[in-house]
């Protein structure tokens, strides 16, 4: 039953609903991450999931391969007396450990909390339980026979994040699998479309929307360390359509743009924050790097992007987007979704005045863990409140464009 504004309910759920459609009632296909990774390893079976660089090589893992190390690494957690609901910080020692790591966790449906962030430890049960060397060898060891104990819920905690307030942010199963599919619709990402996150980028945040993104598309996921050479040679190697990246990472290939534009596919697109960049910014990476980027509002309390510009535009079209220099479009609201501005009393603004953008939807943030205060003032007047200042043009009743002030 689709929400009732007229009800008592909290700030943070009305910003966690859309249109009236509560959290519950939820637009994603699955359940679960475990069951959004054994649909997607059932479906897709042999076909390549995760592409890395091994020397000048590049490696690649199925789904079906995937699928058996998360179940490996979740029985290696039983022998740790790790479970449903275990709140596990985990470190990034390389790409596909990372993963399996995930994966792992996923199945079991424990929390990950990526080693970040000096408070985590306070409110976990376990720190980085993996074996330190020869990782996949060793949990290579544990069988492929995997018995589900207890299934996670959409509603489920999936993962902790420390956000640039040094506030822990809880996300749900329901949070990161609703950015997902938001990015996978807006990207129109086929099978065959491979997208390359280095790593880290973001604490880690980056990483996992990248992973639970292209699972979500079926598409094909690309690690690797965030490197400029590193990064060119597997967009190249593996005909790369999207690449994840922010303000540091494409000022490090605009720095020696010359020797790594070669290395780019021709039609690849950067995916990137909003934070750090200007118009100015990206239309220098589209003049030395030859490649768009695609921009929007990213932020942890959101999941993932909450906005995107369009993923489809001409030379022409994108160099009139991003022409003024003084303002950063960063597109419209995604699937799961909606974007507005409003001034400091919390009521809408009309269009081109500035207010400040606020953000509600399936993707945004459960809470900050054990922290009433600061979850009751990022709510408010049910809408997340991002403390970015901008403002809105409407086009028609189903296309609002949004804009932020550099």
């Amino acid at each position: 039953m689709s929400l009732n504004w007229q009800e008592e309910i909290s700030d943070a759920e009305k910003a966690r609903s859309i249109q009236g459609l509560p959290s519950e009632e939820s637009m994603v296909l699955y359940p679960s991450a475990r069951s959004l990774l054994e649909s997607q390893a059932l479906f897709n079976e042999d076909r390549p999931f995760v592409k890395w660089l091994e020397g000048d090589e590049v490696r690649s893992a199925s789904y079906t391969e995937l699928h058996n190390l998360g179940k490996q690494t979740a029985n290696f957690l039983r022998t740790k007396k790790i479970m449903y609901d275990h709140r596990v910080i985990l470190n990034s020692r390389n790409n596909l450990e990372t993963v399996a790591k995930h994966m792992g966790l996923w199945l079991e449906g424990a929390v990950a909390i990526p080693a970040t962030g000096e408070n985590n430890s306070n409110i976990a049960e376990s720190v980085d339980p993996f074996p330190d060397d020869d990782f996949i060898k060793r949990i290579k060891q544990q069988s492929t026979d995997y018995e589900l104990r207890q299934k996670a819920k959409l509603s489920d905690d999936m993962i902790y994040f420390t956000a640039q307030n040094d506030r822990t942010i809880a996300l749900s199963h329901n949070n990161v699998l609703s950015g997902a599919l938001s990015n996978s619709l807006h990207l129109n990402i086929s099978e065959e479309d491979v997208i390359v996150c280095p790593m880290p980028m973001g604490d880690s945040f980056g990483f996992i929307a990248g992973l639970v993104t292209a699972t979500y598309a079926g598409g094909i996921f690309a690690p690797c360390e965030s490197e400029p050479m590193e990064m060119c040679t597997l967009a190249a190697k593996t005909n790369a359509r999207w690449m994840l990246a922010n303000n540091s990472l494409l000022s490090k290939l605009l720095d020696d743009a010359d020797e790594y534009r070669p290395q780019l596919p021709d039609d690849l697109q950067f995916i990137a924050p909003a934070d750090g960049l200007s118009s100015d910014m990206v239309l220098n990476v589209l003049n030395r790097l030859g490649c768009q980027t695609i921009t929007g509002y990213f932020s942890t309390e959101c999941s993932s992007f909450a906005t995107l510009t369009p993923a489809d535009l001409n030379d022409s079209e994108y160099r009139s987007l991003f022409a003024d220099s003084t303002v950063l479009p960063i597109g419209g609201g995604l699937q799961t979704t909606e974007a507005y501005i409003h001034d400091a009393k919390g009521s809408p603004v009309q269009d081109r005045k500035l207010g400040e953008l606020v953000i509600r939807g399936h993707t945004v943030m459960q809470r900050y863990v054990e922290d009433e205060s600061g979850t009751g003032t990022a709510f408010r007047n049910g809408w997340l409140h991002t403390g970015r200042k901008g403002f809105k043009i409407t086009l028609d009743e189903n296309n609002v464009k949004f804009f932020l002030k550099n």
